[in-house]
């Protein structure tokens, strides 16, 4: 229903939709779940819907009000970070987030978020940490300075919460994890952003194609968890000019073919997304993204599963690497890099970091060990 409404391009369409008397507080809770409030909210401004129950639109409202309060809070303060990080000489990249609202929906209402996220170079992580430390955001846990400093070698963002009035940022110095494939590597990914700005303030973006592959290997890190991803998708892949050829070698040299043959058929299956007939015949070879795509609507609109586990994410986004040394690489990784819960449960002091590397493996294998006892009669 959720889908159909969001479609609908006119009131007396929807009048027919509300006629079926489906329950609305599960449509409004499915919304909620996968960021889709405000579209929903938009769509039903458009078309008027009348014939929709007044507690249902009256509902829907009071959620996009709320969406957009935040999302206003959220761009305010985004626009004071990338202004003092300009001051310091220092160069940022937006991720998702207000620009994204900004440059796909043409408002930052329309679009659903939680945080800030920005990336800087990771020489330049530290000195960002404590600036940051300066408009009120502390790292969330707090770590002495040698543990940040080993904390930045492994992981690639930091949790930053501002104490005044609850903003959150990620701060990233990779663009995603270290067990997460992407085709550039830090230099060769601000080689190509372009300088810009972001209601005044000095902001970097990324090419559009790039853009594409990045909200693709983010949608397969979580498993595609929330379907509003794929209207990113959607809307982006929509926009004349996109540079198709080089999205496509970038994805053939990274090994990320499958992963955007997923995001693709995702949105084509969901919003309708046409592709070029180029594409369009490679997606359709690509079976395996199809069974993908496939088992990720079933659980999402027939099982209606709303919480994933880390495993099942990390089986859903081994399935959409197509390379066998990609899915080695994650694996290993996922081994031997030690995270924040490895950090919490051990505390090794400073000199010792080097130790949650050996540690990290004997951890994970005793906590299979004590769940397979607490299992056993």
């Amino acid at each position: 229903m959720l889908l159909l409404l969001l479609r609908a391009d006119d009131g007396a369409r929807i009048g027919r939709l509300a006629a079926s008397g489906p329950e609305w507080d599960a449509v409004l809770r499915f919304a909620f779940r996968h960021r889709l409030v405000p579209m929903l909210h938009h769509r039903l401004q458009a078309a008027g819907a009348p014939d929709l129950p007044d507690s249902f639109r009256e509902a829907v409202r009071e959620q996009a009000e709320a969406n957009a309060r935040n999302n206003l809070l959220l761009a305010g303060e985004l626009i004071g970070v990338l202004a003092l990080l300009g001051r310091s000489g220092l160069k940022a990249l937006p991720l998702k987030g207000p620009l994204l609202a900004q440059d796909l929906y043409g408002s930052l209402s329309m679009r659903s978020y939680s945080d800030i996220d920005l990336l800087v170079r990771t020489a330049d992580a530290a000195r960002s940490i404590e600036l940051l430390r300066g408009l009120g955001y502390r790292p969330r846990p707090e770590l002495p300075a040698a543990g940040e400093e080993a904390y930045r070698r492994y992981e690639y963002d930091r949790s930053m919460e501002n104490t005044a009035n609850g903003a959150h940022l990620e701060l990233h110095w990779r663009l995603l994890e270290r067990t997460i494939a992407f085709p550039l590597d830090e230099e060769e990914l601000w080689a190509l952003l372009r300088e810009g700005s972001f209601a005044g303030a000095p902001a970097m973006a990324m090419p559009d194609h790039v853009q594409l592959l990045f909200l693709a290997a983010h949608g397969a890190k979580h498993a595609w968890s929330i379907l509003g991803w794929t209207l990113d998708v959607a809307r982006l892949a929509g926009k004349d000019g996109l540079e198709w050829d080089q999205l496509a070698a970038l994805a053939r040299d990274g090994g990320c073919q499958r992963l955007l043959h997923v995001a693709l058929a995702l949105a084509g299956e969901l919003w309708g997304l046409e592709l070029p007939e180029r594409f369009a015949t490679r997606l359709m070879a690509d079976t395996a993204a199809a069974d993908i795509a496939g088992s990720i609507l079933e659980r999402s609109l027939v099982r209606m599963q709303e919480e994933i586990s880390s495993r099942e994410e990390a089986r859903c986004y081994l399935s959409m690497r197509e390379r066998l040394r990609d899915r080695v690489r994650f694996r290993w990784l996922w081994l031997v890099t030690p995270n924040l819960a490895d950090r919490r449960a051990l505390r090794f002091p400073a000199v010792l970091s080097f130790l949650y590397i050996p540690a990290r493996p004997l951890r994970l294998a005793w906590r299979a060990f004590a769940r397979r006892g607490a299992s056993e009669p």
